[in-house]
């Protein structure tokens, strides 16, 4: 396991497949599907914090912030305790996000870790945003329209909402109503185009660099 840690490219890869799996399972309208979602999450943050783990002190910056996430995130509760996990979740993954892009910025040229961070990222920010809207939902139930009654059924939607906002796909069947959650889809929405432009533009300029480096 230390060395797998110690690799930065295995540790970006499986953080990558972690994120795919809880787009995958998170949808799914089962009777333990809330379970299974709190299961993948916790593989998230996991690997979320192994990606970062090669960085030590950045790494125990982290854990003070994702070993209570993923604590609540596994142990599951109610009321107050929902909400802290959801809270500590969005730290902790907002937290993530920095770290692997600073880690690419840092990059003499672009790898298949950089690739691999780059995406992980951007399905990072539509997991984030989804914990942000469910935590909104909890304080405020009618800062959404389309909602199914059952919170159980909330997260999902509202997890489907996240990535259809992040892709500014707005099928139109859920939609913000109070301030702050259409302040939440606006930067999430601007967030989300401003990312791919900003770093297809970066890894293409680095690609090319480093052909031309290589070519001279």
């Amino acid at each position: 396991m230390r060395r797998l840690l110690g690799r930065d490219g295995e540790v970006h890869y499986l953080l990558l497949a972690f994120t795919f799996l809880m787009i995958a399972v998170q949808p799914i309208d089962i009777a333990a599907g809330e379970l299974i979602g709190r299961a993948v999450l916790a593989l998230v943050i996991l690997g979320s914090l192994a990606a970062v783990y090669t960085r030590r002190r950045l790494f125990y910056l982290g854990l003070l912030i994702g070993v209570p996430a993923l604590f609540l995130t596994v142990t599951g509760g109610s009321g107050n305790v929902d909400a802290a996990g959801l809270a500590l979740s969005i730290a902790t993954l907002l937290f993530v996000s920095v770290v692997l892009l600073t880690g690419i910025a840092q990059r003499p040229t672009v790898t298949g870790a950089s690739v691999a961070s780059a995406l992980t990222v951007y399905l990072l920010l539509g997991i984030l945003w989804s914990q942000a809207y469910a935590l909104l939902d909890y304080y405020d139930p009618a800062a959404f329209y389309g909602l199914d009654p059952d919170s159980m059924t909330d997260r999902r939607e509202l997890f489907y909402f996240s990535f259809v906002t992040l892709t500014t796909l707005g099928y139109g069947d859920i939609g913000p109503i109070s301030p702050v959650a259409r302040s939440l889809v606006i930067t999430q929405a601007i967030a989300g185009q401003l990312y791919l432009v900003v770093m297809v533009a970066a890894l293409v300029g680095a690609w090319t660099n480093r052909i031309s480096s290589g070519s001279d």
